[in-house]
């Protein structure tokens, strides 16, 4: 039918609705629908008023939900859908009605815009209570300050933009501001940000940390060291300009700054570290994540007596790998050591074996990825956590203790990935005290091999956690493991044979269970999953399919 008599129908539509003949105005608009390929918003806006006039509500919402999904950009259906419900007495729909308009309309149509911007604004005030009270005027201060201790920094930030009175209070109270966290920036954060928090915190400031300065994360440094003499942990996550130059970190309080992060965005040279390390003798933790190594030995000049945690990851370039951190000096001056990491750090030939048995307090050291020569007898008696893998060269059959104590009697966690050597290990630490956490994840054992390995004497009910990923770990070892570790609560067996009757087996044996991980196990099926879950397990599971799932993008061309 061509557009003229469509719009004759509407017209007519029209007509017979101000005349009051709802029903004949309804065929009219009906007929217009029908015959039009296209219709306009207008032409079931016509028959959404007229099913008002005859009190068919639904209906009336079923062309003003047409009339939003055909002309998204069009006020027209947010409104008649919003009077609708209204009247169906569903205000808080009919809200949301025109808070999804507000989406959809473009503002550069203004006229439309302030109509349903206005709708929206009364009935918002309809619907607010007959008088709203800031609750920071009604609850006891001490109750809003405890209120406030529960909110991260940027939350805190945020409510500074609430009203006056919540900007006043916040900034009357220095404690909110004494660890400026800048760890969720998303954007680049001014300098003069920085400037306010400080001023906030009335030069209480005891931790900060630094991200997405840009090129002003020196300058905030500096600020941070003249004003804040209280200042006890920095972070710095990122950085543009710390480069190679320790000078600037230098200046930081010394005598004050305790704790000190440099994490992977903030690149340093071996000869910052050794900078900071022998002019902030106050440290008491240290933690490079990104240490460049350009050939130049590193010079530990003086004693560390106050360092308890030290951890040196090592990025690229590395000229002379581990031979130019000079470890037989480093072991003198870190006497009191009790957390050492050492990740990342390439193998050289003038780097000969090191011993690590003069470091009588060190409890933890973590050598992953860290290629050296240790024997058993270079690790000292009173480590209980060892992290170690087959990047190194940590030779666990190399044991020539002779004083007829067995070699590390205190371990309880320990952690050796990609190697079969475990078992040696296990063999040649015997009769001390029993593991709470082992990691053998990537080992090249079989399931007869690891029921070898899992029978060690330093293994029994005080395990734990277990991880035995990416191996062979199938059922029939699932019996074995509920026997021997009863009181086992955290099991990762990722990337293993394992299937749904495994499943069974250890949930119904192990009682403490608590976490169990069975990531890309292909014998498992989804059933078994949901059932452990039931049983108010935490299951960690993703299959294949789901990682390879995602968005759907059509391409057309």
């Amino acid at each position: 039918m061509a557009s003229q008599d469509v719009d004759t129908l509407q017209q007519r539509g029209k007509k017979l609705y101000r005349d009051a003949q709802y029903a004949e105005a309804l065929d009219a608009f009906t007929k217009a629908i029908t015959r039009c390929p296209m219709p306009k918003a207008s032409l079931f806006d016509n028959r959404a008023a007229t099913y008002e006039r005859l009190g068919e509500l639904q209906s009336a919402l079923r062309d003003a939900q047409t009339t939003i999904r055909r002309h998204r950009k069009d006020i027209t259906g947010y409104l008649r859908a919003g009077r609708v419900l209204q009247k169906m007495d569903d205000p808080e729909m009919a809200l949301k009605i025109y808070s999804y308009g507000l989406g959809k309309v473009s503002i550069s149509n203004s006229d439309d815009y302030k109509l349903l911007s206005s709708v929206h604004g009364k009935l918002s005030r309809q619907l607010s209570p007959p008088k709203a009270h800031d609750p920071f005027t009604l609850l006891p201060v001490e109750v809003a300050e405890m209120i406030l201790h529960h909110l991260r920094f940027e939350q805190i930030v945020r409510c500074l933009r609430v009203s006056r009175p919540w900007n006043a209070f916040l900034v009357s109270r220095p404690y909110l501001w004494t660890h400026l966290d800048l760890s969720r920036a998303k954007r680049h954060v001014p300098i003069s940000f920085v400037s306010h928090s400080l001023q906030r915190s009335k030069t209480r400031l005891t931790h900060a940390t630094l991200h997405r300065l840009g090129d002003r994360d020196l300058k905030a440094m500096e600020m941070i060291s003249r004003i804040c003499r209280n200042l006890d942990t920095l972070e710095i996550l990122s950085s543009a300009s710390l480069g190679g130059s320790s000078t600037s970190l230098m200046s930081l309080n010394a005598l004050t700054v305790k704790n000190l992060v440099i994490g992977k965005g903030a690149e340093v040279t071996l000869d910052t570290v050794c900078g900071i390390l022998n002019s902030c003798t106050s440290l008491s933790k240290a933690e490079f994540e990104f240490v460049v190594s350009r050939g130049w030995q590193a010079d530990w000049k003086i004693p560390l007596p106050n360092l308890r945690q030290l951890k040196m990851v090592g990025g690229q370039p590395q000229v002379l790998g581990a031979s130019v951190l000079n470890m037989s000096t480093l072991m003198t001056r870190i006497t009191n050591i009790e957390t050492l990491t050492l990740n990342k750090w390439s193998m050289h030939t003038a780097f000969g074996f090191i011993s690590f048995a003069s470091l009588h307090k060190l409890k933890s050291l973590d050598l992953l990825d860290f290629r050296m020569a240790v024997t058993l007898d270079d690790l000292p008696p009173s480590l209980t956590v060892l992290r170690a893998n087959n990047g190194g060269s940590v030779n666990p059959s190399l044991n020539t203790n002779t004083n007829g104590s067995p070699p590390l009697p205190l371990l309880t966690e320990l952690q050796w990935s990609d190697t079969d050597h475990v078992h040696t290990f296990l063999r040649n630490i015997a009769g001390g005290r029993q593991l709470q956490k082992l990691t053998m994840n990537n080992s090249c054992y079989t399931a007869k091999e690891l029921s070898k390995v899992l029978n060690s004497s330093r293994l029994g009910e005080e395990l734990r956690e277990l991880n035995l990923s990416h191996s062979d770990f199938d059922d029939d070892l699932t019996i074995f493991v509920t026997g021997k570790f009863p009181l086992l609560r955290r099991l990762d067996l990722s990337h293993t044979l394992i299937t749904g009757v495994g499943i069974k087996t250890l949930v119904q044996g192990l009682k403490s269970l608590e976490y169990l991980a069975v990531n890309q196990c292909t014998n498992l099926s989804s059933d078994a999953v949901d059932w452990a879950a039931k049983q108010g397990i935490q299951v960690d599971h993703r299959s294949q399919d789901k990682l390879l799932s995602g968005r759907k993008v059509r391409l057309d061309y």
